[in-house]
């Protein structure tokens, strides 16, 4: 009888740790492939890829390569990136790109979208000063490129309004394409 009683205490006692909420939470599994930052001190963390969206480099004009995320289907922030005047293939690495390099010299389009919110503001790195904005490729390989960001970007309906970006990284599988068929 002793015994018995004692199985049946260790079983209560083994379901009643196994039904505490807070030990039953799954932590946060991360992607292979995505997009995050700091946006003003909030991280931001974007793993998924729409339907007929793809991460893009293009075979028939190497220099152009492009790619986003966002946070699920229904959440719309997104990070949005494209890269114009880089082969990926022959460029030295680590390479920094700023907006408007020159011509002929690397430039990037870098977006943060919120379109969740109730502005609804797109932000994108500054025309004007493009030195307010650093968007490193650290690496390339089996066509997966990781890097870093940091940096301000200006609303587009707020010339007066920026967001701060920190720790941003990403690391992204691109698919080569030929729009040349």
């Amino acid at each position: 009888m002793r015994r018995t009683l004692m199985l049946l205490l260790t079983g209560i006692l083994f379901v009643s740790l196994g039904c505490d909420k807070e030990e039953d939470i799954l932590p946060i599994i991360q992607s292979e492939f995505y997009i995050q930052g700091k946006v003003d001190g909030e991280l931001i963390y974007t793993d998924y890829i729409g339907p007929g969206n793809i991460d893009i480099y293009r075979i028939s004009d190497p220099t152009y390569f492009s790619f986003e995320r966002k946070i699920s289907r229904e959440n719309h922030i997104i990070w949005d990136v494209s890269v114009s005047d880089l082969n990926l293939d022959n460029a030295e690495l680590p390479i920094t790109i700023r907006n408007y390099g020159g011509i002929g010299e690397p430039s990037v389009q870098f977006y943060f979208s919120n379109d969740n919110g109730d502005e609804g503001i797109n932000y994108g790195v500054d025309n004007i000063d493009p030195d307010r904005f650093d968007f490193t490729i650290t690496s390339w390989s089996d066509d997966i490129i990781t890097g870093a960001f940091s940096g301000e970007l200006i609303s587009g309906s707020n010339p007066d309004k920026f967001i701060t970006v920190t720790d941003g990284s990403f690391r992204i599988k691109l698919t080569r394409f030929d729009f040349s068929i």
